[in-house]
């Protein structure tokens, strides 16, 4: 498939956690780069700045990539936008504790929200594309397939007693999963 360009959301999503294809990886975080940016942008004047909210948002288009499931009666955007919305909203939420986020701006996965074609720099359109892809490159080698479903589904915003019925597992086991992945992962990170 040389013609990424014409292939869907869904398509590459597949490709991307199935084949851990680079050149899928690469089409699809411009894609939602552009819905991150749109949904941090709503966010101006939030306690965090507007690039660590993309990154947020870009951690939360990792996890949709690894969770979706194409059998679910949803678009790979709507579940993308909402896993990067509540991503940000997360981060948000953990940096100010003392506030109250209004219920309001949270979105309901039924509700369909397009791709956002805000313009994007070139620099930040290759920031952005090297980050998400060094990001994935660092999940899927350090991570076991379970630890990657788990995770994923963890910065999706499941709790553990979803997680433990999604992949058969007990809370305990989800729980000691997730210990093990970020073990791994900040190990990693911190050896970069």
């Amino acid at each position: 498939m040389s013609d990424y360009l014409s292939l869907s959301d869904e398509q590459l999503a597949t490709l991307c956690r199935d084949c851990e294809d680079e050149k899928a990886w690469n089409e699809l975080s411009l894609r939602y780069l552009r819905v991150a940016k749109a949904v941090a942008s709503s966010f101006s004047g939030s306690v965090l700045e507007s690039e660590d909210l993309v990154q947020e948002g870009i951690l939360g288009f990792i996890a949709a990539v690894w969770s979706f499931n194409e059998k679910n009666s949803v678009t790979f955007a709507t579940y993308a936008s909402v896993c990067i919305r509540n991503r940000m909203l997360s981060a948000l939420k953990t940096r100010n504790a003392q506030k109250q986020i209004p219920r309001s701006l949270f979105v309901p996965i039924e509700e369909e929200s397009g791709t956002a074609d805000s313009a994007l720099s070139p620099e930040d359109a290759v920031v952005a594309k090297n980050e998400a892809a060094r990001l994935s490159a660092l999940i899927s080698s350090k991570l076991s397939p379970q630890e990657k479903k788990v995770f994923s589904l963890y910065l999706c915003k499941n709790s553990y007693s979803e997680i433990g019925k999604l992949c058969g597992l007990s809370p305990k086991a989800v729980d000691g999963t997730l210990q093990r992945a970020r073990k791994k992962l900040r190990g990693a990170l911190e050896d970069h």
